[in-house]
């Protein structure tokens, strides 16, 4: 995709990284159908790796598809890592509603964590 501002890139990358200071908690709506949770141990990690690979299934960069190993490399074996620092949406509507794409009922997730080495470690918020 060419881009008419930046006519010296030819292909933008589907990966964005922003940053943004927060100084108050964000409004949120309620969706119909849809619940946030917190990360609830093993029994997720398999749901987390299915909404990874569909989400990159057409991003050819991605590499490989992740397993549990890279989870747990990734995310669990962090000194960060809390199971509350990652919230997961559920779709709580019949299964013939769903996106195929999905194998499970988590559509989407969001993790808090950190990125970098310290001194220059800096907040991370990861989303799929």
């Amino acid at each position: 995709a060419r881009c008419s501002f930046l006519p010296e890139f030819r292909h933008l990358s589907n990966i964005i990284r922003l940053r943004k200071s927060l100084i108050s908690t964000p409004d949120h709506k309620e969706v119909p159908g849809i619940t946030v949770r917190p990360f609830a141990g093993p029994s997720d990690v398999e749901a987390w790796l299915d909404l990874r690979t569909a989400a990159f299934a057409n991003f050819v960069a991605a590499g490989r598809p992740w397993t549990a190993e890279d989870f747990r490399r990734e995310f669990l074996d962090k000194p960060w890592w809390s199971s509350d620092a990652m919230l997961l949406a559920t779709q709580t509507a019949s299964r013939e509603r769903q996106r195929p794409e999905y194998k499970s009922s988590v559509i989407g997730a969001i993790t808090l964590g950190r990125t970098g080495r310290p001194p220059k470690e800096t907040a991370a918020v990861q989303w799929l």
